[in-house]
């Protein structure tokens, strides 16, 4: 497990576990379950494990820090990020989950956007979707990185200060479109002075 990953998933950790306890203190509540939706068997699932083991380890720290702390358990959903999957593992933790962490896609997020907002009391951490269909919105979910519109215009400056006149954009058409489509979409609108070619694959 690389260094990066575990510190930043212990530090979305501690932010959800916070987000947990105070969201039921004046209920008087001591155990919480935390919902963990991401790609646990499909291709590709080593972030999943890896993101799961760094969740465990960061709650095993806390308890031996804090023996009288809150109870946490933690229940992985496997979507395989897969959007034939994505709706029915949702809907077979959201309402058993105190707080609910979702790693996949801007395609998967917004095949259960309207499931998310049925479920105001629910936080939801999101780690990897930066569609701006979600963006200053005030709901219940909770972002790890900036959308696609502050990416795209941030690469596009990167881009046109290194002088580059030309560029080729490799276009992943499938998987999760949601994504790579608007991204394509705003890199053109901000990097004006380049000339982009795409290739697409699925």
């Amino acid at each position: 497990m690389s260094a990066k990953l575990k510190i930043f998933a212990c530090l979305v950790f501690l932010v959800a576990a916070s987000a947990v306890y105070f969201s039921g203190f004046l209920e008087g509540k001591r155990t919480y379950v935390l919902g963990i939706i991401a790609n646990f068997k499909g291709k590709n699932a080593q972030l999943g494990g890896e993101s799961l083991n760094s969740f465990n380890l960061a709650y095993d720290d806390y308890r031996r820090a804090h023996p009288d702390g809150f109870e946490l358990q933690i229940l992985p959903v496997d979507d395989s990020w897969d959007m034939a999957k994505i709706r029915s593992a949702y809907l077979s933790i959201a309402d058993r989950a105190d707080l609910l962490i979702t790693l996949t896609s801007s395609t998967n997020l917004m095949i259960i956007r309207e499931d998310v907002l049925a479920r105001p009391q629910l936080v939801h951490a999101l780690i990897g979707p930066s569609t701006t269909a979600l963006s200053g919105q005030a709901d219940n979910m909770v972002r790890n990185i900036a959308d696609v519109e502050q990416e795209q215009r941030q690469i596009a400056a990167f881009l046109q200060s290194q002088g580059f006149r030309k560029v080729l954009v490799a276009l992943e058409n499938e998987y999760n479109p949601k994504y790579t489509r608007e991204a394509l979409e705003k890199l053109r609108a901000h990097a004006t002075s380049l000339e982009i070619d795409v290739a697409a694959f699925s």
